[in-house]
């Protein structure tokens, strides 16, 4: 996160602000005004940096909006600056600034009287913004970068609540379900990564991918540790000081079961590693 160089994405403004921002832009450069877009959004780790300035860290004071006080937080504030022979400057003629408010006025903008570049969305309020009332209209890269911006957050004061139009995804499984009630998938549908192997539920059981051999078998079926996951049995006896056994179904039940957790398989998925004895309850590991 660029801490000392100011964002001058557009993309990253609320529609309503962009399409301000860019036609203020075009009537400086129709009216021959060397202004251009200095800062568009600005993070909230940016503007905690800006603030610090001229009180706990050296230099003047250039805002008094701490992190997510500012109206560019929310992409609805951007700041022209004069740009001469290659160089930002702020020490342009009083008639540029005032015009540079006309053409603001004339698009829904608002000035600062503290902060002569700045301008921003008209009948909005800071407390708004931080309790999340946004302008509508907002689109994709705005809310993505938004939402970003809230999640990376630490520090304070808290980052606005985000809300969103998409509708809330439900619960993976019930509380209570366990692995047996896992649909099938097909074979080129891989669930996830364990233990370095993606996997998938097929109706044999747990097969890994890239060899395409059954690992955990459903119950009353028995199959051995396959040979891609020796080495993994290799580490997980010399982290335990089991005796030398390749085979997984060789193991006592204990050591059976911290194997498992090892490779990132749960005994509650009612999967065998090996046929168990007449009568025998095999209870899972983390209840023991």
């Amino acid at each position: 996160m660029a801490l000392t160089t100011a964002n001058r994405d557009t993309a990253l403004l609320h529609p309503i602000m962009r399409a301000a921002a860019e036609a203020v832009l075009a009537d400086c450069r129709a009216a021959g005004l060397p202004l251009r877009i200095f800062e568009a959004w600005r993070s909230p780790e940016r503007q905690r940096y800006l603030y610090a300035q001229g009180r706990t860290t050296s230099g003047p004071i250039v805002t008094y909006a701490k992190a997510w006080q500012s109206y560019h937080q929310y992409g609805v504030a951007v700041d022209f600056v004069g740009h001469v022979d290659g160089n930002w400057t702020w020490d342009l003629p009083q008639s540029t600034w005032n015009r540079l408010h006309a053409f603001g006025a004339a698009h829904g903008l608002e000035r600062l009287g503290f902060e002569t570049p700045h301008l921003q969305v008209t009948g909005l309020t800071s407390g708004d913004l931080m309790d999340g009332e946004w302008p509508d209209g907002g689109d994709a890269s705005w809310r993505n970068n938004l939402a970003q911006a809230v999640a990376n957050w630490h520090g304070e004061p808290a980052a606005p609540p985000i809300a969103t139009d998409e509708p809330e995804r439900p619960p993976i499984v019930p509380h209570d379900a366990t692995w047996s009630q896992t649909p099938k998938v097909g074979a080129s549908n891989w669930h996830s990564k364990f233990g370095g192997q993606e996997w998938l539920l097929d109706d044999k059981g747990i097969i890994c991918a890239p060899t395409l051999r059954l690992l955990f078998a459903r119950p009353a079926r028995r199959s051995p540790l396959r040979q891609s996951w020796i080495s993994t049995v290799a580490r997980f006896r010399s982290r335990h000081g089991l005796r030398h056994c390749a085979r997984i179904d060789r193991h006592d039940d204990r050591d059976r079961d911290r194997l498992c957790t090892t490779l990132g398989f749960h005994r509650t998925a009612h999967f065998s590693l090996g046929a168990a004895r007449p009568g025998q309850r095999r209870e899972p590991a983390h209840r023991r």
